[in-house]
């Protein structure tokens, strides 16, 4: 063989690789009929389902509520006034009791006060009996008409001293105006205290009352008899009933607000006159309303325009689904359309879904449906196994 063959043969073979290139770039460089989608369909059968956490759509009561802020306050309170002077000799009563009208709380020095009723009656008894033999006379004509109806005043002045002198010594004895629990004692044992001078505080636990100005916009949502509940401050957590006694026909020009007062329906020792508080007043309610979990929802940008959608989840894939919104609570919101109870939506892992993916739910909702459990057993491949 000669020195020239190898190269003849190598150039050869570069021809024919050139002609097989041309070839090929001429008929379009085509892969054979249905390889890319094969390809495709191995890719997506090969993507890995997504973890979520899902919640099933319930049916139930949702309510719109006006918060507002305000101060608790005794319906009734007064104070137990001393009505004459006097020095403190007993207290029968201390704060935080509970005392009835009419209940005796103090007893005050009546040592002055005995002794003008007791000179007011032995001036009754003198002219008592002075009238007595003046009537007598009167009828035998031995005295005047004049004489005997000055006698007959005398009397009548002398009985009202006398009632006036045994009310003046009562009151020294101080006594409950109402009934409740003592807020405030103002005197001690030995003091002097003075006519009209209050000595105790007295406060009617029931009803409790919370007076909220409300922004006169909302006037013609309020009314009374509207379901609502008061939150001391100092126990957020806790929740107490009340109801919208009366609303105040008047808004003030100052402030552009009106008074709303709230009672509390039913008495506890868990809350006290002076408490700030959060109100809150029911305004609308929708019943056998379709709710979902606030989470579930997110604002969607495909169509170029926010909107609110979620994704429901049926065997297993994640349904991309616009939706419109209702009464937005504390936890849940309301759907108004094209969602039925028992569905099962999203609510945590929405960021890695896109319409159509494939989803593994790692939580067991819970549903009075029970198709909605067979729905989340079915989209969990876990389960299915």
């Amino acid at each position: 063989m000669s020195p020239s063959t190898p190269r003849s043969l190598h150039a050869f073979a570069l021809t024919l690789g050139l002609a097989g290139s041309l070839l090929l770039a001429a008929c379009g460089g085509e892969q054979p009929a249905g390889a890319a989608e094969a390809a495709e369909t191995g890719q997506a059968e090969a993507a890995p389902a997504i973890p979520v956490e899902v919640a099933a759509a319930r049916q139930g009561s949702i309510s719109t509520w006006y918060t507002g802020t305000g101060t608790l306050e005794a319906r009734n309170e007064a104070d137990a006034i001393a009505k004459v002077g006097g020095v403190v000799e007993a207290i029968l009563v201390e704060e935080g009791d509970h005392v009835t009208k009419g209940q005796v709380l103090a007893r005050l020095d009546d040592e002055r006060l005995a002794l003008e009723l007791a000179r007011a009656r032995a001036n009754l008894a003198k002219v008592e009996q002075d009238f007595a033999r003046a009537k007598q006379m009167h009828e035998r004509k031995l005295l005047s008409s004049a004489e005997f109806e000055k006698q007959k005043y005398e009397l009548a002045a002398l009985k009202a001293a006398l009632q006036l002198a045994d009310l003046e010594h009562d009151w020294t004895t101080l006594r409950a105006p109402i009934d409740g629990v003592i807020a405030t004692r103002h005197i001690k044992v030995g003091n002097l205290i003075e006519q009209n001078q209050p000595a105790f505080h007295i406060v009617d636990m029931t009803p409790l009352i919370a007076e909220v100005f409300v922004p006169e916009t909302e006037l013609a949502a309020l009314h009374a008899g509207q379901p609502a509940s008061i939150s001391p401050q100092a126990m957020v957590q806790q929740r107490f009933a009340a109801h919208v006694e009366r609303v105040s026909p008047v808004v003030d020009p100052a402030t552009g607000t009106f008074k709303v007062t709230l009672r509390l329906d039913a008495a506890t020792d868990l809350l006290r006159p002076g408490m700030f508080v959060t109100t809150r007043i029911e305004q609308d309610q929708h019943v056998n309303a379709v709710l979902i979990p606030q989470g579930a929802v997110f604002d969607d940008n495909s169509l170029g325009t926010e909107q609110d959608a979620i994704f429901v989840v049926t065997d297993g894939v994640a349904h991309l689904q616009p939706v419109t919104l209702g009464i937005t609570g504390q936890a849940e919101v309301e759907v108004t359309a094209n969602l039925a109870p028992g569905a099962l939506v999203v609510t945590v892992g929405q960021n890695s879904l896109r319409d159509g993916s494939k989803v593994n739910v790692i939580n067991q909702p819970q549903s009075d449906s029970a198709a909605a459990i067979k729905v989340a057993a079915a989209g969990n491949p876990a389960e299915e196994g």
